[in-house]
């Protein structure tokens, strides 16, 4: 008689076999076309361009007279292309214009900010974000692990790795051929947007959390009616 005991390492395998077999179950996806024009874009005329503007506009320090008149320039095409030119008007006070009036004639100034603090500020916010939406996925983990040492403590770690395991597995080799989407929908990764390149699914993100939040109540609830003498 065939003894599941003896020969559940021998089995291994064929679940990983099995696993990877589920990923088949799509159709092949589609070639990754481009959205733009072929001739949308002309590199040599674009290049003539700058080498034109870099003869016309030599002193192009910033603040300098000739960095106003390429900005300027640059401005007349934009708005000739039925474009938007941005930017501050022309009377406006710039940042670091007082502190450039204080500065001694010849001195050497060193610009390390990456952007304006309006465009620093919008950054931050976004890396927030991005950083909010790793906190779902976490909670539903730990939810499960809960509710695993409510219900069934010694399967905690088995249902925790088995979570973890699959999740990632279907992550992997999902990302790299065709994979039926009910499939993709069981990893908690998956549900989990690629932030802060694309924005949030806060929705998904909700749920993730309402089922974490009521398997960890589940769990508790399960552990405390226990009899934890006949463990």
């Amino acid at each position: 008689m065939l003894n599941g005991r003896l020969y559940r390492v021998a089995f291994v395998p064929f679940l990983f076999a099995l696993a990877i077999a589920a990923f088949s179950l799509g159709s092949r996806p589609q070639p990754y076309i481009s959205t733009l024009a072929p001739d949308a874009f002309e590199g040599a005329p674009a290049f003539a361009e700058l080498q034109r503007l870099a003869r016309e506009f030599p002193h192009r320090r910033p603040g300098s007279p000739g960095d106003e008149a390429l900005g300027r320039y640059v401005a007349q095409k934009l708005e000739g292309l039925g474009g938007a030119a941005g930017g501050l008007p022309a009377d406006a006070e710039r940042p670091g214009d007082g502190l450039l009036a204080r500065l001694p004639a010849g001195a050497t100034v060193i610009d390390m900010s990456s952007s304006d603090p309006a465009r620093t500020k919008v950054l931050a916010g976004t890396l927030a974000e991005a950083g909010v939406n790793l906190v779902p996925p976490a909670i539903t983990i730990a939810g499960a692990g809960v509710l695993a040492l409510g219900v069934w403590p010694r399967g905690t770690s088995i249902v925790l790795y088995a979570l973890l395991g699959w999740s990632l597995l279907v992550v992997v080799i999902g990302g790299i051929g065709a994979t039926s989407h009910w499939i993709l929908d069981t990893s908690v990764f998956h549900q989990m947007a690629s932030a802060p390149a694309v924005p949030p699914h806060w929705e998904a993100d909700g749920v993730m959390a309402a089922i974490g939040v009521a398997g960890a109540l589940i769990g508790g609830i399960a552990f405390q009616r226990r009899d934890l003498q006949g463990e």
